[in-house]
């Protein structure tokens, strides 16, 4: 567990709190996936879903822990909040569209968009959180 560097407390998520996300980023991204892709065929919908849940599972957990660290390299308040958030997204938004390109998904654009303007939410909420539980 490491340590705020400001207040010397220990901040982190539950694993409740992970796996929940992790679970409801599956369904929910792959869902979308496979539905924004099924006019290319069941298969294709069905094989860019599966990458989509799946890596959404994935990226969540690795997420939470990538915005974890990061927020404990800040002392700043106001950076502890942006920097992580910016950070994770705009790396997630590379892996994504090199993953769908790898599995030919014909629709990479509309399938990761709304996975993406969920993470910026949720990782600024995360560093909220962990913000709130370093006080």
């Amino acid at each position: 567990m490491t340590a705020n560097r400001q207040t010397g407390l220990s901040a982190k998520t539950s694993k409740l709190y992970d796996w929940s996300a992790a679970l409801l980023a599956f369904v929910c991204w792959g869902g979308w996936a496979f539905f924004i892709n099924y006019s290319a065929g069941v298969a294709t919908g069905l094989i860019s879903g599966l990458t989509q849940g799946t890596v959404s599972m994935i990226m969540t957990l690795v997420m939470i822990k990538i915005v974890t660290g990061i927020f404990h390299l800040l002392a700043n308040h106001i950076m502890q909040l942006i920097m992580p958030t910016l950070v994770t997204v705009v790396g997630a938004a590379g892996f994504l569209v090199l993953i769908h390109s790898l599995v030919g998904t014909p629709n990479i654009f509309w399938t990761i968009l709304p996975g993406l303007s969920g993470a910026v939410p949720f990782c600024f909420y995360t560093s909220y959180k962990l913000q709130l539980a370093g006080k």
